[in-house]
């Protein structure tokens, strides 16, 4: 009888086991899929802020220099462009911010994978640990049962 419900057990336990690694296996893939996406897009909205950075700092030096030489036309065009920069480097740094709320999800998202390994190791061990209870139990009221036949002789 004690077979069968462990068998049962077993079966459950196993089935839950399956069903918990397919989703964590499909994170997985999806996490993998996301984070080079990712990486790919902050590689490059890094690279285009300090290229937007540098074009502000060479178009300030124009900009001074424009003033300088008393052409106050060419200095108000280039500070339009100083302007229109500060613009896309405010857009930038909103790109950077959300990739980084995304990297902060798929960290999340480790864990929870993490977790959930960990938690079916831990029923396996709850497992394991009830059967060898239940073989310790049965195997005692076996050498009970045989002590009882001896003394019956």
């Amino acid at each position: 009888m004690k077979i069968q419900v462990a068998s049962g057990n077993l079966s459950k336990l196993l089935r839950r086991f399956e069903n918990n690694v397919r989703e964590a296996v499909k994170d997985v893939a999806s996490m993998r899929a996301d984070q080079k996406e990712m990486v790919v897009e902050l590689l490059f909205a890094s690279l285009k802020e300090r290229l937007v950075t540098q074009s502000m700092e060479a178009t300030e030096v124009e900009k001074t220099t424009a003033v300088q030489e008393g052409d106050f036309g060419l200095a108000d065009q280039l500070k339009a462009v100083i302007e229109q920069k500060a613009e896309e480097k405010k857009e930038l740094a909103l790109i950077l911010e959300a990739l980084g709320a995304q990297s902060n999800e798929l960290l999340s998202l480790k864990s929870r994978v993490a977790f959930c390994f960990e938690q079916v190791e831990k029923e396996l061990r709850l497992f394991e640990e009830e059967q060898k209870r239940s073989m310790e139990e049965d195997n005692t009221k076996v050498c009970s049962l045989e002590l009882e036949q001896l003394m019956l002789c």
